[in-house]
């Protein structure tokens, strides 16, 4: 910017580990959607590496970069990017069809990532005749439907109240969970990060906490 230089995030040593939920929490600007941006390969480093898997995605070209999301990633937004002229079911089989799962198996495949989710009543419905926690509960289904090595979820519970917010992130967990996916939340929600297996602080860009949640609260626990 001019003469100044901002870093969005500075100094990160971070080692996440395969099948965890780690939940990133800290202010608006702070860097945690740079963070993910980083690891998902939409944003390159200006120095440092990355690897994923044993993948050193950071030096990676454009287009096995774009193999590396459609692979590996799934991406759960906070404004849940829906495409509107699709279903809820044909939003999880374009996910299918990217897999190369097409036809009568991708529609029955979407049916039972959309059950993980407790999104089958809505399955017919466009996002615009769904709910914001519907909505969220369809993204997060089409991202599990790639079966992705690495979910990364940011800020999934930002437009949503307080017992859709439980009810999206008991979905979100328990299908984590259930799938064994490696998950990296980022919220300034504080409340959600009881719901991780780590807790990862940022501010200022850099890392200024990382502790391991003893105690994790289930999400239909949480208390505001």
């Amino acid at each position: 910017m001019g003469e100044r230089t901002v870093f969005g995030v500075k100094d990160i040593d971070l080692v996440v580990e395969e099948g965890s939920f780690v939940v990133v929490v800290g202010p608006s600007g702070c860097g945690k959607t740079t963070l993910l941006n980083l690891i998902g390969g939409i944003d390159s480093p200006t120095e440092g590496t990355i690897s994923v898997s044993g993948k050193e995605i950071s030096s990676l070209g454009e287009g096995a970069l774009t193999d590396y999301r459609k692979k590996e990633l799934g991406f759960v937004f906070q404004f849940f990017n829906l495409i509107s002229t699709l279903t809820a079911r044909e939003n999880v089989e374009l996910s299918l069809n990217l897999r190369g799962v097409s036809g009568e198996e991708s529609r029955k495949k979407a049916r039972e990532f959309l059950d993980l989710v407790d999104g089958s009543d809505f399955e017919d419905r466009f996002p615009s005749e769904l709910s914001g926690g519907e909505q969220q509960r369809v993204a997060i289904a089409r991202a599990l439907a790639k079966k992705p090595s690495v979910l990364l979820v940011d800020e999934p519970t930002g437009n949503l109240d307080v017992d859709v917010t439980r009810r999206v992130m008991s979905a979100l967990l328990g299908s984590a969970e259930e799938l064994d996916i490696t998950a990296v939340m980022v919220t300034h929600d504080l409340p959600l990060a009881k719901i991780g297996d780590r807790v990862i602080e940022l501010k200022d860009g850099k890392i200024d906490g990382d502790r391991v949640n003893e105690e994790k609260t289930p999400p239909e626990e949480l208390e505001w």
